[in-house]
């Protein structure tokens, strides 16, 4: 091969046309891309080499052949018959042109023609021009393991306007992927509106299941999923009187986009609001379970599950890897005509998170900015983090978390072995009564590792399972015991600036710190405008410049403070130390109340 020959030379590469597809004689000019260096390529490769149709004519980017070395390069599109995209007859049915094989797929024109593809769920299609639905919802594609090609195209106007009460298990989408590949296309304004269903469904806009590959698709703010309460019917006549057509609540999985994902979704910028009534079981405004891979995802959302028991702001429940994602400002124009911006936002019940309502899984370089609401476990990531394969790493979060039992900046529960690494909040934690910390509410046997919280945490009630309490790290360290988990929470590493306003037990670091846990080599920074900002509200109990009450072991652990300054702000709890309020301080080795400066910027 050639290389290195200036552009203002003409370059003829022969390329292999066959009628209408990739083989013939033709002579055409190639031009490089890199500065001055053209590229000579000899031949195209074989069609079974050709893995992606816009190596074709018409977006002719694909792979050459020189011999047996491969190599990338760009072609102009050929005129004239070789065309591709002047082929495609719009009025004809099933398809504009094409055989539907690799080298010539199918090309689809018109709405018709998409519909058809349920006829031949394994061909090639191409998508050649936008594809608008008229408000109509065509009928699913069913075990789809063909490959779609969208071309950067439009799917627009498709709305599905009532709900099956029975005989169906899923509700929406176009696609049930078995395999295959479906690529490049916008979503714009989907909807999806009706009363829940009764019995267990998987309710998405685009897929019920993907257990292919979804890449570089997009939506825009007009796509929404409304489901309002169970509409009343009667029981079919078959069954005993008074007996529900229904199974637990739990069974119905709701995603944006898909739900339930065992594939791989991979440059994903989605836009949706998702909004359900009814009692539902996890609920993404991405996936409703994920068990696949989520990989460079950005979304936009604004999701209300006030009944749900995972709501998760990309995934309901995550089960698998999920990394380089974005929960993002939603853009809006006020009444002014002004493009303003608002955090992601999202309401929901039992577990709620920006990321997933709960994670068993590894999840990866995260950057949101959200609101998180709920009523049992609330974190800017994640609800509850579980199991000795959920890793919460390099997440960072910007916002609020508000409401739950254990509401925390990244996670509410972290529990039985999981581990949050390297994580940043700068937030605002609230919540009524419970465990609240700026990193998480609760570590129940967890790792909370080299972390960093900036911001407010507040609790103002004792819940009825006891005192309440607040840390800038974490609200309360604990242990689930038994032989599986004889070893408590760990906070190693963590460093917090954060105000921390409590009734029960309220630290810098840890707000309730159990026997059997470590706080190891963290400090509770100084606040921008001093003190430790540990400030209590009438009824405290103890307040520490690391830890609020302590049984476990503190080593190595700082308050940037003095008793003096602890003092000034918590007068009214019953009892406050430079290093721990009230506990063991026999198990209190190498602190002091003095730092260094953070490490974890």
């Amino acid at each position: 091969m050639r290389r290195g020959v200036s552009a203002r030379f003409a370059v003829f590469i022969f390329v292999s046309i066959l009628g209408s597809g990739c083989r013939g004689n033709v002579e055409q000019s190639l031009k490089g891309t890199g500065g001055d260096t053209v590229l000579h390529f000899a031949s195209v490769a074989e069609e079974s080499a050709c893995a992606d149709p816009s190596c074709l004519p018409g977006a002719w980017r694909g792979q050459f052949t020189n011999g047996t070395k491969v190599k990338t390069g760009t072609i102009s599109a050929p005129s004239g018959e070789f065309a591709q995209d002047d082929r495609c007859a719009r009025d004809a049915i099933p398809f504009g042109a094409g055989r539907g094989v690799a080298s010539d797929p199918f090309l689809i024109c018109s709405a018709p023609q998409f519909e058809q593809i349920s006829q031949a769920p394994s061909a090639f299609y191409r998508i050649v021009t936008d594809l608008d639905f008229g408000g109509r919802a065509p009928a699913r594609i069913a075990r789809f393991t063909g490959h779609l090609f969208g071309g950067g195209h439009r799917l627009s106007h498709v709305r599905w306007s009532s709900v099956p009460v029975d005989g169906s298990d899923t509700l929406g989408g176009l696609f049930d992927l078995q395999a295959g590949q479906v690529r490049d296309l916008v979503l714009e304004n989907f909807a999806l509106v009706g009363p829940a269903p009764l019995r267990p469904v998987r309710v998405a806009l685009f897929a019920i299941r993907n257990r292919g590959i979804l890449r570089n698709l997009s939506g825009t703010d007009g796509n929404r999923i409304e489901l309002g309460r169970i509409a009343e019917t009667r029981a079919p006549a078959s069954e005993k009187p008074g007996e529900p057509d229904f199974l637990p609540h739990e069974h119905l999985r709701i995603g944006g986009l898909v739900a339930e994902n065992s594939g791989l979704l991979e440059d994903i910028d989605w836009s949706v609001r998702v909004s359900v009534a009814a009692p539902a079981g996890a609920v993404g405004g991405l996936v409703g379970v994920n068990r696949g891979k989520i990989h460079e995802v950005a979304i936009r959302s604004w999701a209300r599950a006030p009944e749900a028991e995972a709501l998760g702001g990309i995934a309901g429940e995550n089960r698998a890897s999920m990394s380089d994602v974005r929960v993002a400002l939603m853009a809006f124009a006020d009444g002014t005509g002004i493009r303003r911006s608002t955090p992601s936002h999202f309401v929901g019940g039992q577990d709620v998170g920006a990321l997933a309502g709960v994670n068993s899984a590894r999840i990866a370089d995260a950057d949101i900015w959200a609101s998180v609401v709920g009523n049992g476990n609330v974190g800017g990531a994640a609800g509850v983090n579980t199991g000795r394969f959920a890793e919460l790493v390099r997440v960072r979060f910007h916002g609020m978390s508000s409401g739950g039992e254990r509401t925390g900046g990244i996670v509410g529960l972290n529990m039985a072995g999981a581990r949050v690494e390297a994580a940043f909040a700068d937030v605002t934690v609230e919540a009524l009564q419970g465990a609240v910390g700026a990193i998480a509410g609760e570590n129940a046997s967890g790792e909370l590792l080299q972390s960093e919280a900036r911001g407010m945490v507040s609790v103002k009630q004792d819940s009825p399972r006891g005192r309440s309490s607040a840390g800038g790290i974490v609200g309360r360290n604990s242990t689930l015991g038994g032989a599986s988990f004889s070893r408590g929470g760990q906070v190693v590493g963590c460093v917090a600036a954060v105000r921390v306003y409590a009734i029960g037990d309220l630290g810098g670091v840890v707000g309730h710190h159990c026997a059997d846990c470590r706080i190891s080599d963290s400090h509770a920074s100084s606040l921008p405008e001093g003190g430790p900002g540990l400030h209590c509200y009438v009824g405290a109990r103890a307040v520490g410049g690391v830890a609020g009450y302590s049984e476990g072991e503190i080593r190595g652990a700082y308050a940037r403070t003095t008793l003096s300054d602890i003092a000034r702000t918590a007068s009214r709890c019953s009892s406050f130390g430079r290093v721990i309020g009230e506990g063991d301080a026999s198990r209190v080795k190498d602190s002091a109340s003095r730092a260094p400066a953070s490490r974890f910027r």
